[in-house]
């Protein structure tokens, strides 16, 4: 076959040309898909990350609250304190806002064996800070055989990430033994 130069019209390459940006357009768009794949898949990890990091909290404060640990094992009330702060860091006997006392260091965070004896000092790897609880009494009572207190938890833990957070809560009921008080009783709020 013998082609002249001159019946060329360049066909063939304005059709390459439209092949290859379609090619380009396709590769660009799955690079975008997967970038995003990868960072919903990076954020899914960091959350479950600060889920488990709560959820250590909270099992630590469950095992405290069970304890015969002070202010668990005889019970006394005056160590949990109000909004203003009169009593033990972390516990509380009106209701409290985890994300203000955490913003005001008024929490016990996780592994602290000072506030918490029963607590396990070895850090949490993996997040950008160590988790944190709160206890609050929401109601006791102290009347002839019935010897009941109410507690709320509140725990709050983060991923890798530092925005990246989980806020739980657990309400737990216990029998508690009262301080001796003569003929008197003593309650709280109602259980």
């Amino acid at each position: 076959m013998n082609y002249k130069l001159s019946n060329q019209c360049g066909l063939v390459l304005g059709v390459t040309l439209i092949v290859l940006m379609i090619t380009l357009a396709s590769v660009t768009a799955i690079m975008k898909q997967s970038g995003l794949i990868e960072r919903v898949s990076s954020s899914l990890s960091d959350r479950s990350q600060a889920f488990q990091a709560s959820e250590t909290a909270l099992q630590e404060a469950e095992r405290w609250i069970g304890s015969s640990e002070k202010p668990f094992g005889e019970f006394s009330p005056v160590q949990f304190s109000d909004k203003n702060g009169t009593g033990t860091k972390g516990l509380f006997n009106k209701p409290v806002d985890i994300e203000t006392e955490v913003k005001n260091n008024n929490v016990i965070v996780t592994g602290q064996k000072v506030l918490n004896p029963l607590a396990n000092p070895k850090e949490i790897p993996g997040v950008s800070r160590q988790p944190a609880y709160l206890i609050e009494l929401t109601g006791y009572t102290c009347i002839n055989s019935d010897k009941l207190a109410l507690f709320q938890i509140q725990a709050k833990g983060w991923g890798l990430n530092p925005v990246s957070s989980v806020s739980l809560i657990s309400k737990v009921r216990r029998l508690i033994s009262c301080p001796a008080q003569g003929a008197g009783s003593d309650t709280g709020p109602p259980v």
